[in-house]
């Protein structure tokens, strides 16, 4: 793969390899190919994003493959040149410009280098490498006529790759050497900040280096046409030119790179700062009570917060979040990143005992000394903090008594931690998953590139804050991009699914970003009345990242709101999870999902074979392409890589992936540094089932959720699906499979209903038809249904079914049927 994904060219005698960025991430392949072949240098093609924010985690990740590899490195991005002059990297340098590979991951036609120029005295001497692994490119000057315009490159310093008759290389032409037309240069970019020595390392991960941009070596100063015309040599001297490119400069705008999000946000409320940048709707109807912020009062709120923390706190301290929906979270969370303490984002206390037991396993687990929240929490905490079971120094946002110009600047690095990301799960072992601000900043990217965000972006959305999916895509992002975030509570989406759809509509929103179960909601609960009122032509992005996506509730919701002009094509499947920051693959603006049907009992066997007429077909939908992460696909047991369109466990490996657990080296190690049977690596392992098909992901399921029964794979969200459709009364209930042990093994459905909507059946009677269903259905020789009242199915904070800790509680006898006796098919029962 590596060899088909790894031109290599001779260029004045060098060996010059062209890779992609997402080659690099994970394919020590791609390292060992470099050496055998001599390459001397990297040329990364995809090495930044459309958007302001210029990937510098890649360049860091590009950086290091080629100091493994022995070869110095160079970039093309789109739009522009640019070369990136490195410590140990050798003195000479290509600049490039997109358009990028196609999807075939082939040097084709559409492809642009600029060529190469050594300077005379550091000329290397030729390389030899083997024949097979070298595509006959050659560089040929000037564009044809027909060639379409690039924008912002200069066409003079443009050159086509092609390939050339009968395979055989050509000798490159000379070139004239580069530089702007009119002698003019942008300003030198700032040096590079100089960390402060005092800082504390528990802020800063050890062993990863900064991907800020090095201050550039001196510069030749801008000559006049003559007298660079007089320095270059004639073609048939047959020396190298002179010219140094390492002071050639493009003529085209280059945006800083920026390394941590404190710096986006400073740069935007400079740029734009009377511009509207987020709107809560404070009752959650569109155009009534709406609390709006613009970029520079979000700047300002977020340096009197940070002025606050910094004369009660130290850098890589540790603050809880824990505030009800609105402003004063944001204020909160970016006050302490300008603060450059941890922010630790946590769900309010919500009246259960639960609720505050996770509140107390975070602050223990994290080492927390201070707590920020708002007024309308306070009552909420209160109890806590008097019992005894909290020692937090606590202050509310709105009340603080702090001076925004108090504030003093800290110097950001991309390995600065910059909050936990506390993950769903038992009160008694959570897990903090580290992210830095190199980890955002790179992800935050891979989503802008990934739905085609920018400035004019307007974000509609209700998720939770304290959620990696709310946190990131919904709240981060628009802010990313310059764009506008209109917001509600999630409750106020809950009590009245027409509301998000409302807001969608009312403000024009493009995107909005939403659990499987939303989107399914929705389609129940609004009303024909309601439906009438909606104007859904403007959204062109309503992601999906619940793993893995129902199809079914796809087509319910798309079908629904088709008359309010809703297209099809705005469904975006996604995959993400905390630990990678956010996004892993993502859909492209406007494509659709792309389904691909396989035979469904070849797929319970763990094969994708085409569905055949006759037979049942199941359906898989993808959840796109990988952006700035490598994406593998590993057998769990032997740690094999498998081939596309063999499922196992979904490995991911670059910049956006999580430093770690907080506190919890083990798991970290097992979790965040897997390699495979042949080294490749360090892998996030994700717990996630999948698929490649034609470079698109596709989720089966979750590895511990997975149901064997005589030797065929079975994934708890079919059946839960399946028995979902079954019958009108379990529409709307959670469910959880799961199997128990035994021979054979047994499967149980807990199914919540609500008794007064059986209209006479009696719950045994339900119970026996489901069970019936199941057993045909999926051919399960023992099942047991349990119907119990709303509530009870176990879930994670952001909705998620826990059918582990629903199967303990079944085991422990805690799970009350609503059914007397207990309905089962003979021989049935716990084992």
């Amino acid at each position: 793969m590596a060899g088909d994904r790894l031109p290599v060219l001779r260029v004045r005698g060098v060996a010059v390899a062209l890779a992609r960025c997402e080659d690099l991430a994970a394919d020590d392949g791609v390292v060992a190919l470099v050496r055998e072949t001599g390459v001397r240098l990297l040329v990364v093609l995809d090495a930044s994003a459309y958007d302001r924010g210029t990937a510098a985690a890649r360049r860091e990740l590009c950086a290091r493959r080629a100091r493994e590899s022995g070869a110095a490195v160079a970039y093309c991005h789109l739009g522009g040149a640019q070369d990136e002059p490195d410590s140990d990297a050798r003195p000479f340098v290509v600049t490039g410009t997109g358009p990028f590979l196609p999807a075939s991951g082939r040097c084709e036609k559409g492809l642009f280098l600029i060529d190469l120029a050594l300077p005379a005295a550091a000329a290397p001497p030729p390389c030899a490498y083997p024949a097979p692994a070298v595509r006959p490119w050659r560089l040929v000057p000037g564009l044809p006529a027909d060639t379409p315009a690039i924008p912002h490159v200069t066409p003079l310093a443009v050159q086509r790759l092609t390939l050339p008759p009968g395979g055989v290389p050509a000798p490159p032409p000379r070139n004239e050497p580069l530089g702007d037309p009119d002698g003019t240069y942008p300003a030198t970019p700032a040096p590079r900040r100089t960390p402060d020595p005092s800082r504390p390392a528990s802020n800063r991960l050890r062993g990863t280096s900064s991907t800020s941009r090095r201050p550039r070596s001196a510069r030749t100063p801008p000559r006049s046409a003559s007298a660079a015309s007089a320095a270059r040599p004639s073609p048939a001297d047959g020396a190298s030119p002179a010219a140094d490119l390492t002071s050639w400069r493009p003529t085209m705008h280059q945006p800083a790179t920026r390394h941590d999000f404190v710096t986006v946000l400073r740069d935007l409320a400079a740029g734009q700062g009377s511009k509207v940048a987020t709107v809560y709707l404070a009752d959650g109807v569109p155009g009534s009570e709406e609390v709006t912020t613009t970029y520079a009062a979000l700047d300002r709120n977020a340096r009197r917060v940070a002025a606050w923390l910094q004369d009660r706190t130290r850098p890589g301290d540790r603050v809880l979040l824990a505030c009800l929906p609105g402003p004063a979270f944001l204020d909160a969370f970016l006050g302490c990143l300008y603060a450059g303490v941890i922010a630790v984002p946590a769900p309010p206390p919500d009246g259960h005992r639960r609720s505050l037991d996770r509140l107390a396993g975070i602050v223990a687990d994290a080492g927390i000394g201070h707590l920020l929240s708002d007024t309308p929490t306070m009552p909420l905490l209160n109890d806590w903090l008097a019992s005894g079971d909290s020692t937090l120094s606590h202050a509310t946002t709105d009340t603080l008594d702090a001076d925004p110009d108090d504030w003093r600047p800290v110097p950001l690095e991309a390995d600065t931690v910059a909050f936990l990301q506390y993950t769903s799960g038992s009160t008694s072992t959570p897990k903090g998953v580290v992210v830095t601000h190199g980890n955002v900043v790179a992800n935050q990217a891979a989503i802008g590139e990934a739905i085609g965000s920018g400035p004019r972006t307007r974000g509609v959305g209700w998720l939770p804050h304290f959620h990696d999916m709310g946190l990131i895509g919904q709240f981060l992002h628009p802010l990313y991009v310059g764009g506008t975030l209109y917001y509600m509570s999630p409750m106020a989406f809950l009590k009245r699914p027409s509301a998000w759809l409302q807001a969608i509509s009312h403000y024009r929103a493009d995107i909005t970003p939403a659990p499987n179960f939303a989107y399914e909601l929705a389609a129940r609960r609004v009303s024909d009345r309601q439906l009438a009122t909606l104007d859904l032509s403007s959204l062109e992005v309503a992601l999906n990242g619940a793993e893995p996506i129902s199809i079914p509730a796809m087509e319910r919701f798309t079908h629904r709101f088709a008359e309010a002009g809703l297209r099809p094509e705005a469904m975006s499947p996604c995959y993400g999870l905390a630990e990678a920051t956010l996004l892993v693959t993502g859909t492209p603006r406007l494509r659709g999902p792309v389904v691909h049907g396989v035979d469904a009992d070849a797929f319970q066997h763990g094969r994708l074979d085409p569905g055949r007429p006759g037979t049942a077909v199941q359906r898989l939908v993808s959840s796109g392409r990988p952006g700035v992460l490598g994406v593998r696909i590993v057998d769990a047991d032997t740690l094999e890589v498998l081939p596309e369109q063999r499922i196992g466990e979904i490995w991911v490996s670059g910049p956006s992936v999580g430093a770690g657990y907080w506190n919890n080296p083990g798991l970290t190690r097992e979790t965040f540094r897997a390699r495979t049977a042949d080294g490749q690596g360090p892998f996030l392992r994700t717990g996630d089932l999948g698929t490649l098909i034609d470079g698109e992901l596709y989720v089966t399921g979750r590895v511990k959720d997975l149901i064997i029964i005589n030797g065929r794979n079975l994934y708890p969200h079919d059946i839960e699906e399946s028995v979902r459709t079954s019958h009108p009364v379990l529409a709307s209930g959670a469910s959880a499979a799961f199997a128990l042990g035994g021979h054979p093994e047994q499967l149980v459905l807990v199914q919540e209903i609500r008794p007064r909507q059986l209209d006479g059946t009696s719950p045994g009677e339900l119970a026996a038809e489901i069970t019936s269903h199941i057993r045909h259905a999926f051919q399960i020789p023992r099942a047991e249904t349990l119907l119990v009242a709303p509530g009870v199915v176990e879930r994670t904070t952001s909705g998620k079914i826990q059918r582990a800790r629903t199967r303990d509680r079944y085991l422990s006898g805690e799970l009350t049927p609503l059914q007397e006796p207990r309905v089962a098919p003979a021989g049935a029962g716990r084992s």
